[in-house]
């Protein structure tokens, strides 16, 4: 018997000894995936049993969209996680914080400020995932439209030249981004329809890159990057910054719940 267990153990060890890096985040990130869906069913065991103590009908309906809403983004996201091996471990330990977040609010948790805090952690660690050497260095802002719904503000920046900047929704890069509702990845932004001519020798990067977040295909925010040189971003890069997107709508999703995406800032701050 005790054989068996050595045999066993040198194997393990002989196997970890040959496995790159990659491989074994692979392992352990799908196991991760694995787990979550684990939680994800005890959840909606969880969810139906507590809808039926609601003695409100528009209770039970507004829980039950929300979770449904939930459980489908996450659901998608989770089909990616193969691209999160290709980023690092730092990017799967924000994935699992999500999923106990939302696991914690679906069983009754009402602390919504987490969810900002986590959309903080996700702006300041995407400049260190995406750039590919120390001498690039990246920008990343969150934007949201301001009450008037005519100007996008930041929300949070990991950059402190960014912080408490605001844009023209119709007269922006970011701008056309919300509008549009669609990715952009512009190589020069001086050839950039928006950009404003008059600023050539104060500009400060070359590339932008911006994602909408949406919220049943309404556009509540959107995500830019940006970069110094020219064509900074790959398509690898832009599907790792879609991937970070989709956890700051689930993010986003939770706090419209309870406050509404309009009074996000205030909300943050």
């Amino acid at each position: 018997m005790n054989m068996s267990k050595d045999l066993i153990i040198e194997s393990i060890k002989l196997f970890l000894d040959k496995a790159n890096t990659k491989m074994i985040n692979g392992i352990v990130l799908t196991i991760g995936v694995i787990i979550i869906f684990v939680i994800l069913i005890f959840a909606i065991i969880i969810i139906r049993k507590t809808i039926r103590s609601f003695n409100h009908e528009q209770d039970y309906i507004k829980l039950l969209k929300i979770h449904t809403e939930a459980n489908e983004m996450l659901r998608l996201l989770a089909e990616q996680y193969e691209k999160l091996i290709n980023i690092n471990n730092s990017t799967s330990k924000l994935f699992c914080a999500l999923n106990k977040l939302i696991f914690n609010r679906l069983n009754g948790d009402d602390n919504i400020y987490k969810f900002n805090e986590l959309i903080e952690a996700i702006i300041y660690q995407v400049p260190s995932v995406l750039k590919s050497s120390l001498s690039k260095k990246h920008r990343c802002v969150l934007w949201i439209p301001t009450k008037e719904n005519n100007n996008l503000t930041t929300l949070y920046a990991s950059s402190t030249e960014l912080q408490n900047k605001s844009f023209s929704i119709n007269k922006s890069f970011v701008g056309r981004v919300f509008l549009e509702g669609e990715i952009h990845n512009c190589g020069n932004v001086i050839e950039e329809s928006t950009y404003d001519k008059k600023k050539k020798n104060k500009i400060h990067y070359k590339s932008l890159a911006g994602i909408p977040i949406k919220i049943n295909n309404e556009v509540v925010a959107v995500l830019t990057i940006d970069g110094k040189e020219e064509n900074s971003f790959s398509d690898e890069d832009i599907d790792n910054l879609y991937i970070y997107s989709q956890m700051i709508s689930l993010c986003m999703l939770f706090i419209k719940e309870k406050h509404g995406i309009i009074n996000l800032k205030e909300e943050a701050l």
